[in-house]
């Protein structure tokens, strides 16, 4: 199977369109093949789809390339969906997408339910998904294909996007960056454009004609037209040898494509150019009524200009259905061959001929029963800036923006945006914060911010002003700006006689802000006062804020029993809205974290559970990535590995929907895993891409430092000085971040540092850790034992360690104290424990998919004479039923009961994005194709059960 770049696009691009092609072929073909297969030749894991974007010019080609590669997947037994962007649908949410996949239920969210509809067929089996025209797109449907390039990770799943580079959209560039391939088509070469010409014209063009065709760049319309127009005005004439040359002097180049399609569509005549405006205006395919009713006359009236349309060249029908014996087309519509035939009949247009045809096409598609979306898109481009207010276009954005309503914000905002330019000064406070808003929920917080700052400086209503500040400093906070969130609220709290509710919450807001930039003394200083104000004045929901900030704090401090004894401190308070309240903050997210520690994963696993289910109850959808980065910190600590990847990428996924910018731990411990799995490329386009945003850390603990130095660890001897510069550098961050960071990344700095003969290093993190108090923090209760050990070669600290690593069920903990003591009892002649515990860590780290991890133990145990027996006596099996997560097993048990993913998501409380990731690992594991063969298998009872 063709390997794939695991994150981001291509750096390197076909250099030919042959070549283009045939990559495009190969990464459909290889979907097939390996729907199966778990990893590839070098370990490394595959995804079981391809997302592609496929840029270039107009008339490029691209539709005919997509179109090639629709019909190969066809031939393969692929599901074919196709759909196209059309600009006067822009506005109008989903329409992309239910072209594509079909229209959506009432009240139900499109988004989901085209992801589910995705997700069914997949089950079935391989699945392409072309869109053209994507820059045309709304951004409702940008939004969800998004969702499917991601998804393609796991399904068996093409997703072509085809569009043109300009005009640039923010919306459109969050999809075309996230793909596994971006790719821009190059021109035609000579001999393509003669291959194409031979085609056309049944015979090679000669010597005059070729440097004729010179001219079109390559572009494969422009070649097109070029030679329909030579041979209508037959200036072609043969020339011996199956070749065609130009007659007399070759016709003017004129200044391109766009001069040429003019001059040919001005030469269609009079009546036809006046139909193909009409067109052009209407903006999708129409039939011969429309088009009639848009110029006042009947069907008859215009059948045989429809007729010279279609001979031109330019149109053609979307139903190519015989006609009867009245000559109708019962059900065909018209549209144009190419969208830039439909541009420039639109450009030909005068100006007030064009204002007078969209006005009545919004008149016929409002007696239709058409979008208002469509309705409002006409009456824009209708509007005259010299008559002043209209207000049919007002009423139509305002029914178009209140049908976007929940599900498509993005596209809500931008028909606000629309609103606010048609009629700047009717309700312009309410639709400003409105339009905020709206692009704060649809992701676009830039977007948010630039709008709510504009009207900040002009607005006199205290309470606009109020909740377009709120918006601010969301946004400010949830990208993780934490300098600029706390200029913002010191300027706020310096406004004079500011209402005492008013302060009281920005200052809790500043304690917060403090607490995620890792400021844990100032946060501190400021929580006692702050929590006695809120006390006297009754305030609960500041308090419940500043509870929030002080079990972070305990947490951190390594005291999760009192951040859990925080937590129930903030159940017991009396609030007018615990709902609005619990599902605005993050203390939602935060309890199975502490209980992880407090009381191990198994806990912690029952604790996520029932905070996921209170969200959900709650509807506090943006804290859905949070649960998923913390169910990932669960999983990865009961060694449960491949669940740990399933819902750090969907929390991962998630977060880049929402916009935030608190994502260092998640990224932290993605590439940690994939560090520890010996996927080293991939660890470092994560730390990479994550360094590119600027995001800060969160707590200040630098997770990413971590797995950088993983990296480093796993380079072997060729970056062994470099591995010890950063465990230098990131141990003196660790008391900075607190005694809770102190004790993660302990074990792993004495270790790189005794291996990478940094003795003197290993003795300081042992000594400060051992300062460190334990007892109420028993996952990491072993790290003493462990680090001390590890420094001082004692094999009975390190069996303590191992003893207590594995009471406390923290698995990758264990593996590491009993792979020390290996060491530590081979070093000291002790092979009686050291190869039994050997077999242990090794048999651990296997079981969670560490090869780094089971390689460096065996590598370490060599140096002083310990080696295992035969790989097949010790080998745990990465496939078959015995392979399988708990987690993935009450999936299995739920796929054979026939249920679809949204179902297990829904009965599991987990995200329809993981459960689809745990059926691919089970696939894979399993051997199987798809879900149907797991349910046909006869596995073994206890195999699945969990």
């Amino acid at each position: 199977m063709t390997r794939r770049r695991e994150t981001g696009p291509d750096a390197h691009l076909p250099d030919s369109r042959d070549h283009l092609e045939a990559a495009l072929r190969s990464w459909v073909s290889a979907i097939p093949a390996g729907l199966s297969a778990e990893q590839d030749a070098n370990g490394s894991p595959l995804r079981r789809g391809v997302s592609v974007s496929l840029e270039g010019h107009p008339g490029m080609g691209k539709s005919h390339l997509g179109r090639s590669v629709a019909d190969l997947a066809r031939a393969q037994g692929f599901r074919v969906v196709s759909a196209r962007g059309r600009e006067r649908l822009s506005r109008t949410g989903f329409g992309v997408v239910h072209e594509l996949l079909g229209p959506t239920a009432d009240g139900q969210d499109p988004g989901e339910a085209a992801f589910g509809r995705v997700d069914g067929w997949a089950a079935e089996g391989p699945v392409l998904c072309w869109v053209d025209d994507l820059h045309w797109a709304d951004s409702a449907s940008l939004a969800t294909l998004r969702r499917l390039v991601w998804a393609a990770r796991d399904l068996p799943l093409v997703l072509i996007l085809a569009g043109r580079a300009l005009p640039a959209r923010e919306s459109v560039t969050m999809v075309t960056r996230s793909v596994d391939h971006r790719l821009v088509l190059p021109p035609m070469s000579d001999m393509a454009v003669e291959t194409m010409a031979h085609t056309i014209l049944g015979e090679w063009p000669g010597p005059r004609l070729r440097a004729h065709l010179q001219a079109c760049r390559g572009n494969p319309l422009f070649v097109a037209d070029v030679l329909g127009a030579l041979t209508a005005a037959g200036r072609l004439t043969p020339a011996g040898r199956e070749r065609v040359d130009l007659i007399g002097q070759p016709p003017a180049a004129g200044a391109g494509l766009h001069a040429h399609l003019d001059s040919h569509l001005r030469g269609i005549g009079e009546a036809a150019g006046e139909l193909l405006g009409a067109l052009a205006v209407w903006g999708t395919a129409a039939t011969p009524q429309d088009l009639a009713d848009l110029l006042y006359v009947t069907p008859d009236a215009i059948r045989a200009t429809v007729d010279a349309a279609v001979a031109s060249g330019v149109a053609q029908w979307t139903e190519d259905r015989p006609e009867d014996a009245a000559g109708d087309r019962a059900g065909a519509r018209l549209q144009f061959v190419h969208d830039l035939y439909q541009e420039r009949a639109d450009h030909l247009l005068e100006p007030g001929v064009r204002r007078a045809v969209h006005r009545r096409a919004a008149e016929l598609r409002g007696t239709a029963g058409q979008s208002p979306a469509v309705i409002a898109q006409h009456l824009l481009l209708a509007a005259d800036p010299e008559t002043g207010r209209d207000g049919a276009l007002l009423t139509a954005l305002r029914a178009a923006a209140a049908e976007a309503g929940a599900w498509a914000p993005a596209v809500q905002a931008e028909l606000l945006g629309d609103l606010r330019v048609a009629d700047p000064g009717a309700e312009g406070d309410l639709v400003a914060v409105d339009q905020a808003q709206a692009h704060y929920a649809g992701g676009q917080q830039a977007r948010a911010v630039e709008i709510a700052a504009r009207h900040l400086a002009v607005t006199t209503d205290r309470q606009a002003a109020a909740t377009l500040q709120t918006i601010v400093l969301r946004v400010l906070v949830n990208r993780g700006d934490t300098v600029a969130a706390g200029q913002a609220i010191e300027r706020t709290l310096s406004v004079a006689q500011l209402p005492g509710g008013v302060r009281r919450q920005l200052s809790q807001l500043r304690c917060w802000v403090q607490v995620l930039a890792g400021e844990r003394a100032a946060a501190r200083a400021s929580l006692a006062p702050l929590l006695d104000e809120a006390r006297a004045a009754g305030d609960a929901e500041v308090e419940y804020g500043l509870l929030s900030s002080l079990a972070i704090l305990e947490y951190l401090d390594a005291r999760p029993a009192t951040a859990l004894d925080v937590v129930e401190r903030q159940r017991g308070l009396a609030l007018s809205d615990r709902a609005k309240v619990e599902s605005r903050m993050t203390s939602l997210i935060w309890p199975p974290l502490f209980a992880l520690y407090a009381h191990g994963p198994e806990v912690a696993q029952r604790v996520s559970v029932d905070a996921r289910r209170t969200g959900a109850r709650f509807g506090a959808r943006w804290l859905d990535p949070f649960h998923s980065f913390v169910a990932a910190g669960i999983a990865s600590s009961a060694g449960q590995w491949d669940d740990a990847t399933a819902e750090g990428d969907t929390g991962l996924e998630l977060a880049e929907e929402i916009g935030t910018g608190w994502t260092s731990l998640a990224v932290g411990e993605r590439a940690g895993l994939d560090a520890r799995r010996g996927h080293l490329a991939a660890a470092r386009r994560r730390l990479d891409d994550f360094a590119a945003t600027g995001f800060p850390w969160q707590f200040g603990s630098p997770d990413p430092q971590l797995a950088d130095l993983l990296v480093l660890e796993s380079g072997g001897a060729a970056t062994a000085t470099a591995a010890v510069a950063a465990a230098r550098r990131l141990w003196s961050t660790a008391a900075p971040a607190g005694p809770l960071w102190m004790l993660r990344c302990a074990p792993d700095v004495a270790r790189i540092a005794l291996t990478r003969w940094d003795p003197d290093l290993a003795g300081r993190v042992a000594g400060d850790v051992a300062a460190l108090p334990t007892t109420r923090i028993p996952l990491l209760a072993a790290t003493p034992d462990l680090v001390g050990g590890m420094a001082s070669g004692s094999v009975d600290q390190l069996v303590a360690a191992a003893e207590a690593a594995t009471r406390a069920g923290n698995v990758p903990l264990a593996a590491t104290a009993q792979e020390e003591l290996a060491y530590a009892a081979g070093s000291a002649g002790r092979a009686d424990i050291a190869r039994p515990t050997l077999d242990l860590a090794v048999a651990a780290y296997q079981g969670m998919g560490a090869r780094a991890g089971a390689d460096r133990a065996s590598a370490r145990l060599r140096t002083v004479g310990i080696r295992r027996g035969s790989r097949a006596e010790h080998r745990t099996d990465r496939r078959g039923p015995a392979s399988l997560t708990p987690t993935e097993r009450r999936v299995t048990l739920l796929v054979r009961d026939g249920l679809t993913n949204p179902e297990i998501a829904a009965r599991l409380f987990l995200s329809p994005r993981t459960v689809q990731t745990h059926v691919s690992h089970i696939l894979a594991k399993l051997g199987a194709r798809s879900r149907v063969e797991v349910a046909r298998m006869d596995l073994p009872p206890g195999g699945v059960e969990g």
